[in-house]
């Protein structure tokens, strides 16, 4: 029998209101039924305007796709997207940022690799990027993207993020079993280690089926912030981890991260630069790698920063 279950589509509003109309539509154009669809509103100055919009739609709801507005005050996209997960009544979740567009047989055809691999995996499509208003001249995306199934813990911690926030479709009790999304940089990266640690198999759909809209706020250019929160990712992740061998593996890209956000901080603070070095001396250190670590502080010559530390 073939599997046709309830797919929630989660949409936060918070910084893209001039574009949340077409995120919408896009959701509501979908060619799959049945659908929910249910927009987060967290822009408190423009909350009227997100709620006119979500009115107009109100005749085009049905039984097969409706569509839920929830009002909520400003705390971040992961409490938008947490708070829509509550909300959600549908096996499957697929998240969608307010600037943001689905292709319109995005849902179907991942339901249809579902049908084909089985109904526990997170299925993932690629996607391009598109500069504000006009989406029929896309381009590759400006970070890496991976095409890999079944188990891909390893490919995901040493290559990083290849997935996109909005590529996938996950299964809700997934999601409800390793704890929603944590932090609010990096939470995609953060919430598919924890998905593949527990031992979800992830499926590659090769088709672009998302369109994601760069504006001048997306993809941040805060190097500190951004190499601080790979560091505080990583260190969650080794409090889930009781195998020694995984745990060495993330104490080598720890240890990683701690010298990237040594090398980046050092001419605002050496002081900062030396803590960074030292601890990714004892995360090396935890991890057993005494030739590897040698080496990394000898030719980067973060050897000076220790010893005038």
């Amino acid at each position: 029998m073939s599997y046709n279950p309830l797919v929630s589509i989660i949409i936060p509003t918070y910084n893209c209101e001039k574009f949340v109309a077409e995120a919408v539509n896009s959701a509501m154009e979908q060619t799959y039924e049945p659908l929910e669809i249910i927009v987060v509103n967290n822009s408190e100055e423009k909350a009227q305007d997100v709620t006119t919009m979500i009115d107009n739609y109100s005749g085009r709801s049905c039984n097969e796709r409706r569509l839920i507005l929830i009002r909520t005050r400003n705390e971040g996209a992961t409490a938008a997207r947490n708070l829509g997960i509550q909300a959600a009544t549908g096996e499957l979740l697929q998240f969608l940022d307010g600037d943001d567009l689905l292709v319109k047989d995005k849902i179907r055809l991942h339901i249809e690799l579902m049908n084909s691999e089985g109904r526990e995996v997170i299925t993932y499509s690629d996607y391009r990027v598109f500069y504000e208003n006009d989406p029929t001249r896309l381009y590759e995306p400006p970070f890496y993207r991976g095409n890999y199934s079944g188990a891909i813990f390893t490919r995901l911690l040493g290559e990083g993020n290849f997935i996109a926030m909005d590529s996938a479709l996950i299964p809700k009790h997934h999601i409800i079993k390793v704890g929603g999304f944590i932090g609010n940089r990096l939470e995609d990266w953060n919430l598919w280690l924890r998905l593949s640690l527990c031992g979800f198999s992830f499926e590659y759909l090769s088709r672009v089926l998302l369109l994601v809209r760069k504006v001048p706020w997306s993809f941040s250019s805060n190097a500190i912030g951004m190499a601080v929160d790979r560091v505080n990712v990583l260190t969650s992740l080794l409090t889930l981890i009781e195998e020694n061998s995984v745990k060495r593996q993330v104490n080598v890209k720890l240890g990683n991260a701690y010298l990237s956000l040594a090398r980046i901080s050092v001419e605002s603070s050496f002081v900062k630069a030396a803590t960074f070095v030292s601890r990714g001396v004892n995360a090396y250190s935890k991890a057993g790698v005494g030739t590897m670590l040698k080496d990394i502080i000898q030719r980067r010559k973060y050897k000076s920063i220790l010893k005038k530390r």
